[in-house]
């Protein structure tokens, strides 16, 4: 072991023991051969003791690595214009996946609320109950005026309206490990010798899993790929879930292909960090370790494309961030510091040292030898007229069309309480950012249907207490039932629970 590799302390090694007992619990369960997916989920996720689920310091100086939120606040302000273009274009409404330490939410909704661009609602989806603690903590020091907008989730919404956005959540996603030696294949896993985990292949029996391998990997040569089969199938479901207009944006380390995966990450490129020191051995002091790779962004945005979306557009890190004035920032900041100090020689030392603090975390941000050229930025959007999902008559909420809309033809009103009605009188909850399908009746038996966010009702002298900002064109029953196939309509009305009626 390297003299310059800190080793843990006791409390820290007492910890590894415990995540040591819990896989070799698995290990036991399984015949005693764990898939690395499997080991990685165990040690990275296991509830109360994997990496991400504990207590221990995971970002900045104090932690293993740093994310460019932790860097410099001008990455949240640089990314405030482009989210904000984003929500003018669908619904005022942000999803945050895996909130780090919190810091990019803050950074981001103070910048918006200089921009008078602030979400109606701010949701952050993290399932490390320290996580989110540290998340919320972070927020009540540095913005506890916003606080109000901010809600936390524990799974996806079946409807989303507005902004996904995704920094470093797929590289930290168990990928399958794939590896072909001449002509067979196997995949990587782990097993226990006695004293500590040991690396261990078995032979790759999933037909699926093989063919999907084989179309990737490159014709010739042995080769080792980790196959983020679980990040592609997020990717399809969020593509799914979004309404017409919606943006998904993803920021993470990876790399760009042909048809086959790169002939220079022939070993794969899984590895493991801790206090910021990189190592090749993931198995060591389990439980301590941040692990990761590189993500195979051709894989993931032919995952977003299935789901429905549409690549807007692809750059480097670096890349976008100087395309949206990054520089221009950094040059505002230094002139801050100078604003704010009323002796000379101070403002020299001042706006010396603050340029060179600011420039260096700028530098490391879109230096494309660092990260400003390994990590990526995609965008993808579902086209405002795409043609939305099929939904009957029955899974509907009514709707009022005579009160809002001689005022704004984009809103009705709902409610004058937390309850709405669905067409067969089932009472539904709802709250501010839920997504509606919605019924309003003509009066001569016919209806017409459309859709749209839940938002507070904007009218005073109106007696309700929600209103439905409509995203879609109105239209007569019989348009919108024309607009599907007999096929569409019978896999949807096939289905037992009416999932995708709200949030």
């Amino acid at each position: 072991m390297s003299a310059k590799l800190p080793e843990p302390d006791a409390v820290a090694r007492a910890h590894s023991q415990k995540v040591v007992a819990h896989v070799r619990d698995l290990l036991d369960k399984n015949g005693g051969w764990l898939s690395l997916r499997d080991y990685m989920q165990a040690v990275l996720y296991a509830p109360g003791l994997g990496y991400y689920m504990a207590g221990a310091q995971k970002f900045g100086d104090g932690g293993d690595f740093v994310t460019a939120p932790e860097l410099s606040p001008l990455y949240a302000q640089i990314w405030a214009t482009p989210i904000n273009e984003a929500m003018q274009r669908s619904a005022p409404t942000m999803l945050e996946l895996g909130g780090g330490s919190g810091v990019f939410a803050a950074q981001l909704l103070r910048q918006l609320q200089a921009m008078k661009g602030l979400p109606e609602r701010y949701a952050i989806l993290e399932l490390s109950p320290t996580l989110r603690a540290r998340q919320r903590q972070t927020l009540s020091d540095e913005c506890p005026d916003l606080l109000s907008c901010v809600e936390w989730w524990d799974h996806l919404p079946d409807v989303f309206a507005g902004v996904v956005f995704m920094n470093e959540v797929l590289d930290a996603i168990p990928p399958r490990v794939i590896e072909r030696a001449g002509e067979v294949w196997r995949e990587h896993g782990v097993t226990f010798d006695g004293e500590r985990f040991v690396a261990a292949s078995q032979p790759l029996s999933d037909p699926a899993l093989l063919a999907l391998a084989a179309s990737r990997f490159p014709e010739q040569g042995d080769y080792v790929a980790e196959l983020n089969v679980a990040g592609e199938a997020l990717l399809e479901t969020l593509g799914r879930s979004l309404t017409a207009g919606s943006t998904l944006f993803i920021n993470d380390y990876g790399f760009e292909r042909g048809d086959t995966l790169p002939a220079h990450y022939a070993r794969g490129t899984l590895r493991a960090y801790y206090q910021h020191r990189v190592l090749d051995d993931p198995l060591l002091w389990p439980g301590l370790l941040d692990i990761t790779y590189h993500v195979d962004f051709v894989a993931m945005a032919e995952a977003a494309q299935r789901g429905g979306l549409t690549l807007a557009s692809f750059q480097t890190q670096g890349e976008f961030l100087q395309r949206h004035g990054i520089l221009d920032a950094l040059a505002r900041c230094v002139g801050n510091c100078n604003a704010g100090n009323n002796n000379a020689e101070n403002d020299n030392a001042a706006a010396e040292a603050a340029y060179l603090s600011a420039a260096k975390a700028v530098r490391t941000l879109i230096d494309p030898d660092a990260m400003g050229g390994i990590f990526k930025v995609a965008e993808f959007r579902l086209p405002p007229n795409t043609k939305r999902k099929y939904q009957p008559k029955q899974w509907r909420i009514f709707a009022d069309t005579d009160n809002e809309r001689p005022f704004d033809s984009n809103i009705v009103g709902l409610t004058k309480n937390d309850e709405v009605s669905d067409f067969s009188g089932r009472a539904i909850l709802i709250k501010e950012g839920d997504y509606l399908y919605l019924y309003m009746d003509c009066g001569n038996g016919d209806c017409i249907f459309s859709e749209g966010l839940v938002i507070k009702n904007p009218y005073p002298t109106k007696p309700y207490k929600w209103c439905c900002k409509l995203s879609g064109e109105i239209e007569y029953m019989s348009e919108y039932e024309g607009r599907f196939s007999d096929e569409e309509k019978r896999v949807v009305c096939g289905r037992k629970e009416s999932k995708n009626m709200t949030n």
